[in-house]
């Protein structure tokens, strides 16, 4: 089963692969994603992705530099362009959108895309939790969420629930603080349902803070020299995970002495990883350009899991 963690961006395009800027246009990340389904990926895990509108009084107009990066107008495509992906044949498409988070107008969460050629969705496994620690005033009363389903191979093989998260991006307490605080919240929420008790669990995410522990030595001494990329050693997302049970992909790139550098600064925080009974036979990660255009400030991890 091959499983992409895509952090979409907002549906921006950064630029095009000459370097040029250009025009925000979510139809080019659809495009790409429907590229990646046809390739063969099962599953795509998508993070920051733009919904649809929100009750009145959500979201505000004006967001200073961000709205010059990102002009309202370009928000406005989203609900379109999702609704056109859930479309498509052969596409399950589960969007959990995150408590009181939006732009101008717009929720803001994550997603789940199925090939349905490939996977049967059990859709009474459907979980989302919108909102994984209460939001602070330092977090603008944003939440942060996360969505599970459970899977299987039409080909055969067994089950697995696939997670989708995003943490936050604040500076909340020491590094990494707050984002342990959200592990700890999806380990005792959804990923405690008992319903995946029994099943292998593979959970996919922007942790927005980076994992030390399992990169090579340069690249762990460079994100150490950096207070921004480092966690505060008792706030280690990584290794409460790895506590939990699960093993990254970038575990394995690790054993080859390779980072699955996903960041601009260097920094590997994008998730892929898994726990229970299913191991990754392939990782590595995909630099997110289509047709001219890089789509993302993050590369994409990808994972081909054993589904025993």
């Amino acid at each position: 089963i091959t499983v992409v963690s895509a952090n979409v961006y907002y549906g921006r395009c950064v630029a095009t692969t000459e370097g040029r800027e250009e025009a925000v246009d979510p139809a080019r990340t659809v495009a790409a994603i429907s590229a990646l389904l046809a390739g063969g990926a099962d599953i795509i895990c998508l993070q920051e992705v733009v919904g649809p509108p929100v009750p009145e009084g959500q979201g505000k107009e004006d967001y200073g530099d961000f709205t010059r990066q990102f002009p309202k107008a370009a928000f406005e495509k989203w609900p379109e362009q999702l609704e056109l992906l859930g479309a498509q044949e052969n596409v399950k498409l589960v969007y959990a959108p995150a408590q009181n988070a939006s732009f101008y107008q717009q929720s803001f969460g994550n997603a789940l895309v199925v090939n349905t050629a490939t996977m049967r969705v059990d859709e009474s496994s459907i979980v989302v939790q919108s909102c994984l620690t209460e939001p602070t005033e330092e977090e603008g009363f944003e939440g942060r969420a996360a969505v599970t389903a459970v899977v299987e191979p039409i080909s055969g093989g067994g089950k697995l629930a696939v997670c989708c998260t995003h943490l936050t991006e604040k500076l909340i307490g020491e590094h990494g603080q707050k984002q342990c605080e959200m592990v700890e919240a999806l380990l005792a929420g959804t990923l405690s349902d008992p319903r995946l008790a029994d099943l292998p669990v593979v959970l996919c995410g922007d942790m927005n803070i980076n994992d030390i522990s399992e990169l090579p030595t340069e690249s762990a001494v460079h994100c150490n020299s950096s207070p921004f990329l480092r966690p505060h050693p008792d706030h280690d997302p990584y290794l409460r995970l790895a506590a939990a049970g699960f093993t990254s992909a970038q575990h394995y790139a690790q054993k080859e002495d390779a980072a699955l550098d996903t960041c601009w600064n260097g920094g590997c925080v994008d998730y892929n990883g898994c726990r229970g009974a299913t191991r990754p036979l392939a990782v590595g990660v995909l630099d997110p350009t289509h047709d001219g255009h890089v789509l993302s400030d993050h590369r994409w991890p990808v994972v081909v899991y054993s589904c025993l």
